[in-house]
């Protein structure tokens, strides 16, 4: 009998954050399997718009943290970094700008600080962006206890 391969489960949490200040403006998080990225995505994109009050601000999607240092956590980081986005667009709510990847610049920590744009390439790359959103994603593989 050929056992059942469980698709791993996938923790993410992120945060709406202004870029001239750092200062939060929504939390959100969630979690589901890997092969239920899209659902989840949405589920994220829809927190975030209903914790918005003015439509149409710009909005940036930085690349996900992976906090489980595997090469398939890195992976699902960007996969649902793209699917954030792409639900965000669909929301119809913001003005969604390319992606952002600032993690050669800074880390984590350092986005969530009040300097995030004294650092001038981090201010070339969030130039006309009002919002980012950062966090990061646990991965969780259900075959271990």
């Amino acid at each position: 009998m050929q056992e059942r391969r469980l698709s791993p489960k996938i923790a993410v949490d992120i945060r709406l954050i202004t870029v001239s200040e750092g200062t939060g403006v929504a939390a959100v998080s969630g979690e589901a399997p890997n092969n239920k990225l899209d659902v989840l995505a949405k589920e994220l994109a829809g927190k975030l718009r209903e914790d918005m009050v003015v439509k149409g601000e710009s909005i940036g999607v930085v690349s996900l943290r992976n906090r489980s240092g595997t090469n398939q956590g890195k992976i699902i980081a960007d996969e649902l970094a793209d699917k954030i986005q792409g639900a965000l667009i669909d929301t119809g709510w913001f003005d969604v700008k390319e992606r952002i990847d600032l993690r050669a610049i800074l880390d984590e920590e350092d986005l969530d600080t009040a300097g995030i744009v004294k650092n001038e390439n981090v201010k070339k790359k969030l130039a006309g962006v009002k919002y980012i959103v950062i966090g990061g994603i646990t991965v969780t593989d259900p075959q271990r206890p």
